[in-house]
């Protein structure tokens, strides 16, 4: 069974059978769906304070909402479906809109901001579950060099502005909605709920149930205190399949479930592909060889460079993108093993500094993978799934 079977099977209602792992899963995916101007806005993006959001809690009632019928308008589908899977993305809207399970579920509190100076690709969305619950989901990676950009940032900025704007968000929409809170979100987006659950007010920290991460990458060492980590531990449910590349970039102090998935390679990405039995993700024993040492040999190389050379290393990478004409970013970063030669070929047209900074992680990257680096991941993980 896969995510569309589940809407399309499982109508038992949330007070027969609880919020899970699969609900999380299909509402972050359908966080894909470009639902900008048709769920009502947030009227409240500012930053609330602890004692407001105190005071508030329970009183502030909640915001105007729409339901998942109310977007269906098939005149609005090609600007809603067009980012990384478009016609799965469209079948989990149906199947969102369609099931007993969701139908009544209420969108609200969407906000978005997009800006390339910032290098800054940021959207969420609260889902209300009449007075029981919410699940606040943030978005992924779109296909977009912006969003693509912001994603590699992490790897040497403590924080970008799509991580700011998720606990912000949290923080203000959290006096509008039910007591219990859910946050999740695929790729990126597991990032956002995560960063935002971890740096919320305790107040709000309280409130949380769990937070989903599918297949989503960490952050830097030491970014996030260890004080932190201890307030969410045991509400971290972190998913990745046996493939796993993403989901295992720099560091999460949670432990990892591996799950079965019907692709291989960077396709297991998708959350479509993840099997599932009984409700649940069906485990799987251990993490793939493969992906144990692409990570190992990522880990490694990015060890090599400190923050400002690692900046100037993703400068350089953006710079040949765009020199290679793609708008779309997964042109270049998910074309397999052509992708460090259309990088080559891209360098060509950047200036003599730029490329030869591009050039050298190249050559970095090809030695490390070349001296077979030991897969210091399987230390970390054991090649095993958390039990």
């Amino acid at each position: 069974m896969k995510l569309t079977d589940y809407l399309a099977t499982e109508f038992a209602s949330f007070s027969e059978m609880p919020f899970g792992e699969i609900d999380a899963a299909a509402l972050a995916d359908f966080m894909m769906a470009r639902t900008e101007g048709m769920v009502p806005p947030l009227r409240e993006p500012r930053r609330l304070s602890p004692a407001r959001i105190k005071a508030l809690k329970g009183l502030a009632g909640q915001p105007k909402s729409v339901r998942f019928v109310d977007l269906m308008r098939a005149e609005q589908f090609p600007i809603m479906f067009q980012d990384l899977e478009p016609e799965r993305t469209k079948r989990t809207y149906l199947g969102l809109a369609a099931s007993p399970r969701f139908r009544e579920m209420r969108l609200a509190a969407a906000q978005d901001f997009f800006d390339d100076q910032r290098q800054n690709q940021f959207f969420a969305t609260s889902f209300i579950q009449g007075k029981d619950f919410a699940f606040i989901g943030f978005r992924g990676t779109d296909v977009s060099i912006t969003g693509w950009r912001e994603n590699c940032n992490m790897v040497y900025s403590e924080t970008v502005p799509a991580q700011v704007q998720a606990r912000e968000y949290l923080e203000a929409v959290a006096p509008l909605l039910p007591d219990r809170l859910y946050l999740g979100g695929h790729s990126k987006g597991g990032n956002l709920a995560l960063y935002a659950a971890l740096f919320a007010p305790p107040e709000i920290q309280e409130r949380i149930q769990m937070v989903y991460t599918f297949d989503s990458p960490g952050f830097r060492d030491q970014s996030v205190p260890e004080a932190a980590w201890k307030t969410l531990e045991g509400k971290i449910d972190r998913k990745v399949p046996t493939d796993s590349f993403v989901g295992l970039l720099m560091h999460t102090e949670a432990p990892i479930r591996v799950v079965s998935s019907s692709a291989s390679g960077i396709p297991q990405h998708s959350l479509h592909t993840w099997e599932i039995e009984e409700g649940r993700f069906s485990p799987a024993e251990t993490l793939s060889e493969n992906s144990l040492f692409l990570n190992s040999v990522m880990n490694v190389w990015l060890e090599r460079y400190n923050p400002t050379q690692a900046k100037a290393v993703v400068d350089a990478l953006f710079a040949a993108i765009e020199a290679s004409g793609a708008t779309d970013a997964t042109e270049v970063l998910f074309s397999g093993p052509k992708a460090i030669g259309l990088v080559r070929e891209a360098a060509r047209h950047l200036d003599a500094p730029t490329r030869e900074v591009l050039m050298g992680a190249l050559g970095s990257l090809a030695a490390t993978v070349a001296a077979g680096t030991p897969t210091t991941l399987a230390a970390r993980f054991g090649g095993k799934s958390a039990k």
